[in-house]
């Protein structure tokens, strides 16, 4: 069959990858199935036909059996690209595509088998045949994948087909050549237990959990060693290479990669990888765990590559929050943290840190003194530095977090509106719900900060809008322990009296 995937984007190129779509495509070339990968840019486009014209062309000419999008962000982006040709439209990275029209069916996130098998039922049964696919969502149902998806099931025997890959309409701001591979797909944390009680007695389903952190989706993390990974990896990377001679940036997937930093750098440079950057996220307190490892790394890959730490989890300065949100680690570990990073960028002029570091400023339990505390951080640390307008952030619950269940049941989803919610459902991601806060004071601040034209005009009005808290804020500071646990379990559930 022809079969066209379609990574369609509405904004600038950032951090996005092509990995699994052209993994998908050598998986069907394979198979024997006629195939190309089209990647399109819509950002600063006037209108969806204008923008699309050139992909529309390039389909005219392939006349393509099945469109297999990324995600799907509107029903006339479907309409708009479906040909005469097209017998079935599905979506490779967005589970509940399948309900919006045109689409007629979605594959599970992250899984190699559905994809060709889908396929091949297509050319042998047609849409019906789509019914016993193993993972697949058509018609309303989803047969049993039968399997957890993990990185060693997608980078076994596998092909990267980059030649596949059309560029339709570049991005209008572009980024250095970045391309990913792929040690992990979970986070080691996710497996933590949640003693905080602060989701007793709430209903989860049985695919959420409440463990690791309560705001965040990640599967648990690939039980693979070190050794193992690095092979994967290894191999992504040559195909990679041949592919683009020229990267500038490479992108290691893995939350638990500076248990192998050392090594894996040492793999880069025996692969003849030099003057490009490396791109590593982990847990802040990861940093504390891997320091030697990381400095280790850092030194050897001095005058030859750059290394780059990114997207690292703060989520927030109150000891509150970050109690609600079962994170793990302390303030003062944070900023120890933050320091030992900075410390290692000042020594190292081949080090540097990428100011998109993880922060969630706003939350529906958020107080008056939380937002405080964070005001104090953000200015004392110039927190810009790892993280651009955090003082704008807030909290994204969908039915994938164990929040958004903790918020529904204590009545502060509003599941009709779609006020304030951010652009997730305009780029084909699910819609975050819109929610509301318990405390009045907090949406009253929220409302003159989050309207702010930047984050320094944000932190300007934060400042103004805690004016009439400060004197009672300071007082409690006062008089509490916000290291103690006990008293940040009761400030964090209002009980001030109990906690002074």
């Amino acid at each position: 069959m022809r079969v066209a995937i379609l990574q369609i984007r509405r904004m600038p190129a950032t951090y996005f990858f092509d990995t699994l779509n052209v993994l998908y495509a050598g998986d069907l070339r394979r198979d024997g199935h006629e195939v190309k990968v089209y990647d399109h840019n819509l950002a600063e486009v006037d209108s969806l036909g204008a923008g699309l014209a050139n992909l529309k062309q390039a389909l005219d000419d392939f006349q393509p059996e099945v469109l297999l999008f990324e995600r799907v962000f509107s029903p006339a982006l479907v309409a708009a690209l479906r040909e005469e040709s097209t017998i079935a439209v599905g979506a490779l990275h967005q589970e509940s595509a399948e309900a919006i029209e045109g689409v007629d069916f979605s594959l599970p996130n992250l899984a190699r088998t559905p994809v060709v098998e889908a396929i091949n039922a297509l050319a042998e049964k047609g849409l019906d045949g789509l019914a016993n696919v193993p993972g697949l969502t058509f018609n309303g149902t989803t047969p049993d994948l039968g399997y957890r998806p993990s990185v060693d099931r997608l980078f076994v025997d596998f092909d990267l087909a980059y030649d596949l890959m059309i560029q339709t309409r570049p991005s209008p701001d572009p980024s250095p050549l970045r391309k990913h591979v792929f040690g992990n797909l979970g986070c080691p944390y996710r497996n933590a237990p949640n003693r905080t009680g602060f989701l007793d007695d709430i209903e989860l389903p049985t695919n959420i959990t409440a463990r690791g952190c309560t705001f965040c989706d990640r599967p648990d993390y690939d039980r693979i060693r070190p050794d193992f990974a690095l092979g994967l990896v290894r191999e992504q990377l040559q195909q990679v290479r041949v592919a683009y001679p020229d990267l500038e940036q490479l992108i290691l997937v893995d939350e638990y990669a500076l248990r192998y930093v050392d090594r894996f750098v040492a793999l880069l440079l025996e692969e003849g990888v030099r003057d490009i950057e490396i791109f590593f996220s982990a847990r802040i307190d990861y940093i504390h765990k891997f320091r030697d490892r990381f400095e280790a790394a850092v030194e050897q890959a001095g005058g030859q590559l750059r290394l780059v730490m990114y997207l690292v989890g703060i989520e927030n300065f109150s000891p509150m929050e970050l109690w609600r949100f079962n994170k793990g680690v302390s303030v003062r570990s944070a900023i120890e943290g933050l320091n030992i990073l900075k410390g290692i960028g000042d020594r190292q002029e081949h080090f540097r840190c990428e100011p998109s570091f993880g922060f969630i400023m706003f939350t529906p339990w958020t107080t008056p003194l939380d937002l405080y505390l964070n005001l104090a951080y953000i200015q004392r640390l110039d927190f810009d530095q790892w993280r651009q307008s955090a003082i704008l952030t807030r909290l994204r619950l969908y039915r994938e977090n164990a929040l958004y269940f903790k918020a529904l049941q204590e009545g502060l989803i509003d599941e009709d509106s779609h006020e304030g919610a951010d652009a997730s459902a305009r780029y084909g991601y699910e819609a975050e719900a819109t929610w509301r806060f318990v405390d009045p004071r907090s949406r009253a601040i929220y409302e003159k900060v989050y309207n702010a034209p930047s984050g320094e005009a944000g932190l300007l009005a934060l400042q103004q809008a805690l004016v009439p808290y400060k004197a009672e804020i300071e007082s409690i500071l006062q008089t509490v322990d916000l290291e103690d646990p006990d008293t940040v379990v009761k400030l964090a559930t209002g009980d001030l009296a109990g906690a002074a």
